[in-house]
């Protein structure tokens, strides 16, 4: 699953354009997590070329970030308003594979963050990456 905010296109809507130009195709199906404030969704793969492993479904979800409360939203907005609209921005630690539209959050944005929201704490320091498999 890749994690994001439902924010501007920051989202589920932004992330599945790269995917949908692969040819995978976005799933009717939305899955919601209401305690985490979180919203899923799954892109179906093309068909794998002959003699090669079949290709992997793609889970994208977002933090609704509407649905926080506004000590949250307020830490979340200051550090994705620092976003290159349109642009992947990767921070100074892109040697080790971060890769994301923002700038790392303080440590004390990070920290407070991570009181209310694990999802948005560990979205906001890693970015757009597979959290797990």
């Amino acid at each position: 699953a890749i994690r994001s905010f439902g924010t501007r296109d920051l989202g589920i809507d932004g992330l599945r354009v790269m995917f949908e130009e692969l040819g995978y195709v976005m799933q009717e199906e939305v899955m919601r997590f209401e305690t985490k404030r979180v919203v899923a969704r799954w892109l179906a793969p093309p068909r794998a070329p002959d003699g090669f492993p079949p290709l992997p479904r793609i889970f994208l979800s977002e933090l609704d970030v509407d649905a926080c409360d506004e000590e949250l939203k307020t830490i979340v907005d200051a550090v994705l308003g620092r976003t290159a609209q349109g642009e992947v921005r990767k921070s100074q630690e892109e040697e080790v594979g971060r890769v994301a539209r923002w700038q790392l959050p303080s440590a004390k944005q990070y920290a407070q963050c991570e009181k209310m929201s694990e999802y948005a704490a560990w979205t906001l320091l890693h970015g757009y990456r597979v959290n797990h498999v």
